[in-house]
């Protein structure tokens, strides 16, 4: 299935691949869409990152990661490229699938949405119809517009797939205050949302904990938690029910594993964020998402769907909402030369 809906014609990615001394090829994506910053993050790799790991054994992905932080602040989405690489080695040189090196499966697979761009109230509903029919049980909207089209869309998303299939909205940081976003967002409730995504600017802890109280759709944070530490205060602050995990923004497989961690042990659930990835990070995020205990929402981890060609030969499944894991040692996918030539850009 090739989406038509919502697909991405330009973005800037990078590769990551690390060889052992014993012959083991690794490979890792950096996966960024937003900002076209991949080039830069390319460069990171190769003139920072990439040399910190010269002469370190592959197979201790925990001190290759704290050296690679050592190495330099910043640039998270070109430090989980290097992750990933690190999984893949590893698995391969023990003959596993990436998900037993985090643990081992919680699920078989991983339950996925749908995000729907921003779009007139028809358009809206009829891209959600279309989700549901390729077997999407959770459709995400864009809200934060002016005026009434926001409740417009959302009304006629419900109208369109019925009582059974959940809607859940993203502000992406649309609204500058705890009222400002209750006033916008109390009228969508009617609709029985899922969840509610990141209302308001990341920073502001204590307006999302007040508008968290005032709201009866549990509020997830995104742009809040993208790194351990950042979950770690938004829980002291209690500024959320659900936390958006990205692989990339937390630096990589291990670090967005531990933020799962985190927020578990304060019995907190969370869902995968996406870059909208292309069939290798998808796959890292499939075997995390396959290993964590505390995985409560659909994730949105669907970005292979959106793109005319992958750099896999053998992107990671999604059928029926789920996205299955690849069962092969490492990440379990083959990098497709021809397709990664063919999309090459200077850097």
């Amino acid at each position: 299935m090739i989406a038509t809906q919502g697909a991405i014609i330009s973005s800037e990615f990078g590769l990551v691949r690390i060889e052992t001394d014993g012959g083991i090829v690794g490979w890792g994506e950096i996966s960024m869409t937003w900002g076209r910053i991949g080039r830069s993050l390319v460069r990171d790799v190769d003139n920072y990152l990439g040399p910190a790991l010269i002469g370190l054994d592959p197979l201790d992905i925990q001190g290759c990661m704290l050296t690679v932080e050592r190495a330099m602040e910043g640039g998270q989405a070109a430090k989980a490229g290097l992750d990933n690489a690190l999984f893949d080695i590893a698995g391969k040189a023990l003959g596993v699938p990436a998900y037993q090196l985090l643990g081992g499966r919680a699920r078989p697979a991983v339950p996925v949405a749908w995000a729907i761009p921003w779009g007139e109230p028809e358009a809206t509903a009829a891209t959600a119809s279309w989700a549901v029919d390729e077997g999407f049980r959770t459709v995400k909207l864009k809200v934060g517009r002016p005026g009434t089209i926001d409740r417009r869309a959302v009304a006629a998303v419900r109208h369109a797939v019925g009582d059974e299939i959940e809607i859940k909205v993203d502000a992406n940081m649309a609204y500058r205050s705890a009222g400002a976003a209750l006033r916008a967002l109390r009228p969508l409730e009617e609709f029985r949302l899922q969840l509610i995504e990141q209302p308001l600017p990341a920073r502001d802890l204590d307006e999302l904990a007040l508008l968290r109280s005032r709201l009866e759709t549990p509020l997830l944070v995104d742009e809040s938690s993208a790194t351990l530490r950042d979950v770690g205060e938004v829980l002291r602050r209690g500024a959320a029910d659900v936390f958006n995990i990205y692989v990339s923004e937390a630096g990589g497989l291990l670090a967005a594993y531990k933020a799962f961690a985190a927020a578990e042990a304060a019995g907190f659930v969370g869902l995968i964020g996406s870059q909208c990835e292309l069939g290798l990070g998808t796959a890292g995020c499939a075997h995390l998402g396959v290993a964590v205990a505390n995985l409560g929402y659909e994730s949105d981890i669907v970005g292979p769907l959106r793109y005319p060609r992958d750099i896999v030969v053998d992107p990671p499944a999604i059928v029926g909402g789920l996205l299955y894991p690849p069962d092969k040692p490492g990440l379990g996918v083959t990098v497709d030369n021809d397709a990664v030539e063919s999309f090459r850009i200077d850097t």
